[in-house]
């Protein structure tokens, strides 16, 4: 089954199973969302250069330390 033409799904519905029943998983990017976010990161690595500091891209879980705890909500 495909999707309707939607430039950010544009591939067929993946299942997965978990605990014996079919799950719909998310599809993957298309190609207009992954240079989005490779524009994004490196509009960041740019901003970053020369910095302490370095950009993450996708694909990754971040933990933040008990430094970071006054920063968050």
């Amino acid at each position: 089954m495909k999707t309707n033409g939607n430039l950010a799904c544009q591939e067929e519905l993946r299942e997965e199973i978990l605990d014996g029943e079919a799950v719909v998983m998310s599809p993957r990017p298309a190609f207009n969302h992954n240079q989005a976010a490779y524009n994004i990161a490196r509009f960041f690595g740019n901003f970053l250069a020369g910095r302490k500091y370095t950009p993450i891209a996708d694909g990754m879980d971040l933990y933040l330390d008990d430094i970071f705890s006054g920063l968050l909500p």
